[in-house]
């Protein structure tokens, strides 16, 4: 993720606070990863029907926003850079930055 935001300072000229979402969305992908790694074993545990099909209701929760982080980091980030002629489209990359900025807002409010 450095690498992309080394790229974004060099294409758009842009200071290390306008980009430092992309390693914030990154850091909450990699807590929610570690976190869901421990609620497999828990769920498994869990002996209450009811207790045990709400949290795999709230862990099918988190693992959808973490896939919608990681996707969002990912490809849309690929497209969102592209540039025309070697100027990069602002529109585009300031819609990404809005899209990654609220999922990861869902994942850190799912996660605590």
């Amino acid at each position: 993720m450095e690498q992309s935001v080394i790229e974004l300072h060099q294409k758009l000229n842009m200071h290390y606070g306008e980009s430092r979402f992309l390693t914030e969305a990154t850091e909450t992908l990699v807590k929610i990863r570690k976190v869901l790694k421990w609620t497999y074993p828990y769920a498994y545990y869990i002996n209450n029907h009811k207790r045990k099909d709400l949290f795999e209701f709230h862990q099918k929760d988190l693992e959808r926003y973490c896939e919608e982080l990681s996707e969002a980091l990912e490809m849309k980030y690929c497209k969102s850079v592209q540039t025309v002629q070697g100027v990069l489209d602002l529109k585009c990359f300031l819609t990404f930055k809005d899209q990654v900025t609220n999922i990861n807002f869902k994942c850190q409010k799912v996660s605590v």
